[in-house]
C-alpha cells in the first residue's frame, strides 16, 4: 500500500503520456496508475507477480468499467522479454531490499530498471519510470542517460513521487 498512487498524482501521470495503441504496466500492484493512465490507450496490460494484487485489480478494473486492460499474473520482464511493441512502458520498482530497508539508488530498486533499459527503449515510444521521491534525481538521470524529462511530484506541500520520462 505504501506505493500506491493517489488519484490525484494518477492523474498527473496521465496529463504526461498521451494517447496510444497499447500501454504496459510492468510492475502494476493495486494497478491505481494503469487505471487512469489506460484511459487514453485502447489496450492496456497489467503485469504482476502477486496472485492476490492480480485478483484485487481485476475486480477493480472490472468495477470501474475498464474492460480493456488485461491482468497478467506474472513476471514484468519476463513479459518484456516476449513483448514486441507499446506504445508507453510504465515501471513502479519496488523500493525495499530482501530486508525490506528502503533503497536510495535507481540500481537498488526491483526490477533494476538499468538492467533492462536498452530492451525498455528498444520495445516502447515512451517510457515512464515511477520513483520515490527519496532518489537523488540528478544521479537517476546520469545512470539512465535518456531521461527526456523529470517531475517531481508534490500533494499539499509533500513530496510524493520523482517521475522520469523517456519520449
Amino acid at each position: 500500500m505504501e506505493q500506491c498512487s493517489s488519484e490525484q498524482t494518477a492523474k498527473y501521470k496521465t496529463s504526461l503520456v498521451g494517447k496510444g495503441a497499447l500501454v504496459v504496466d510492468l510492475t502494476a500492484g493495486f494497478g491505481v496508475d494503469l487505471a487512469f493512465i489506460s484511459k487514453g490507450f485502447k489496450r492496456a496490460v497489467s503485469v504482476e507477480r502477486q496472485p492476490q494484487l492480480c485478483a484485487i485489480s481485476s475486480e477493480n478494473f472490472r468495477l470501474l468499467g475498464l474492460q480493456h486492460i488485461e491482468v497478467v499474473c506474472g513476471d514484468g520482464i519476463d513479459y518484456l522479454h516476449q513483448l514486441d511493441h507499446a506504445d508507453l512502458l510504465f515501471l513502479d520498482p519496488a523500493r525495499r531490499d530482501e530486508h525490506g530497508g528502503r533503497t536510495y539508488g535507481i540500481g537498488d530498486c526491483t526490477p533494476n530498471v538499468l538492467e533492462i533499459l536498452d530492451e525498455l527503449l528498444e520495445k516502447a515510444d515512451r517510457v515512464l519510470l515511477k520513483l520515490s521521491p527519496m532518489l537523488d534525481w540528478r544521479k537517476a538521470v546520469a545512470d539512465l542517460k535518456c531521461v527526456s524529462e523529470v517531475h517531481i511530484v508534490s500533494v499539499d506541500n509533500e513530496c510524493k513521487e520523482l517521475l522520469l520520462l523517456h519520449l
